[in-house]
């Protein structure tokens, strides 16, 4: 009676990426999505690893309602190809079953059985025993919770219920269009596969997110990962395990700074040692640094951007001491620059003068060596 599946979500398939510069040099943007449709072979690896016979996509598998021909046939290729799997395809927001309708068309058209699209609130039996209750978005945003339809569903008695959803968990103090966290309970359900939350959650022990296979952002601060489900009758608590899939590993670090301290020591020890090629970062900046402090530790951090696939460097939180003696350095008294970087140092709390002083500084110890 035992039951095994993948529960994964949020492939965003076709995503660009638009908010990540493009090196003249490289093509992030590219690998990237590669890497989304990647996350196909992964799954189908995590499901073979873990004896399992179906992936179960909590929605959001496309980025747009209306991606690319050759996105969504590459797509519904790569789940052909791995033909001893069924994948169950639930419409999310992004892909939801008004806007994309003709990607659903497509889908479906290509005929293969070992790729199900689930466009409506009804029961469908995975295997004997076993009963899916889907609830797929109809339009992109919703003012009810997705999931009250699962309550009404029936089911054969004596079978595993998992429900399949996509949208927030609230304790509804918002709009009400959130699902009510106890719908387990409520619908009788041994496990709810959910999507939409991009990072990793457990709600409760039979109500869970996966997150993304693929991380993209770094807000989450985790790989992409798939849950691995197993449900050995009605009623039994699911055991659930996280499986990595994900290529990139997108991490943010804080560094916080104090004059007189070794920050370009402190960067390096920060730094990740491996895996750069496949890490995006996001390098904060906080505390106080002196001119001098502030230029090496910048030329150190940029000295290193090139060995990550992207990096970026926050510098906001990061406030510029300096005296005369550090103006002296970018011209004596009197001078042009001089002039220019004391009115530069006039009001310490404006963050663009303050940035702007810095950069004047490093180009003049540039041009100087």
């Amino acid at each position: 009676m035992s039951f095994r599946f993948i529960h994964s979500s949020d492939l965003h398939l076709g995503r660009k990426f638009a908010s990540i510069p493009q090196p003249a040099d490289g093509n992030i943007r590219g690998r990237l999505m590669e890497a989304r449709h990647g996350a196909i072979a992964a799954l189908a690896r995590a499901a073979r690893d873990h004896g399992a016979a179906h992936v179960l996509l909590a929605g959001d598998s496309f980025d747009t309602p209306t991606p690319s021909p050759a996105i969504v046939r590459q797509a519904v290729a790569a789940m052909a190809e791995a033909a001893d799997l069924t994948w169950w395809l639930l419409p999310g927001n992004h892909d939801n079953l008004r806007d994309a309708e003709p990607l659903w068309d497509t889908v479906r058209q290509a005929g293969h059985s070992n790729i199900a699209v689930l466009d409506a609130d009804r029961p469908v039996a995975i295997r004997p025993g076993v009963t899916l209750l889907p609830c797929p978005v109809r339009f992109r945003a919703g003012a009810s919770d997705p999931t009250e339809a699962m309550q009404q569903m029936e089911v054969p008695a004596g079978d595993i219920r998992i429900g399949l959803a996509h949208g927030g968990v609230t304790d509804f103090t918002d709009s009400g269009g959130a699902i009510a966290p106890d719908r387990d309970a409520r619908a009788r359900l041994d496990y709810l596969a959910l999507g939409d939350w991009h990072g990793r959650m457990r709600v409760s022990d039979r109500v869970h997110y996966c997150g993304s296979p693929e991380q993209d952002r770094f807000k989450h601060g985790t790989p992409g990962l798939c849950l691995a489900v197993t449900i050995d009758a009605p009623g039994a608590a699911p055991q659930v395990t996280e499986v990595r899939t994900g290529h990139f590993h997108w991490t943010e670090i804080a560094l916080q700074v104090t004059p007189g301290a070794d920050a370009v020591a402190a960067l390096a020890l920060a730094l990740p040692p491996t895996g750069r090629r496949d890490t995006l970062l996001r390098l904060r900046l906080s505390g106080r640094a002196r001119l001098a402090g502030r230029a090496e530790l910048m030329a150190a951090a940029l000295a290193a951007a090139p060995e990550f696939a992207h990096f970026e460097i926050r510098a906001d939180d990061l406030a510029t001491e300096h005296d005369a003696s550090d103006l002296d350095l970018i011209d004596r008294p009197g001078g042009a620059l001089r002039i220019a970087a004391e009115a530069l140092a006039a009001d310490p709390d404006d963050r663009i003068a303050r940035d702007a002083l810095a950069r004047l500084y490093s180009y003049v110890k540039e041009g100087a060596e």
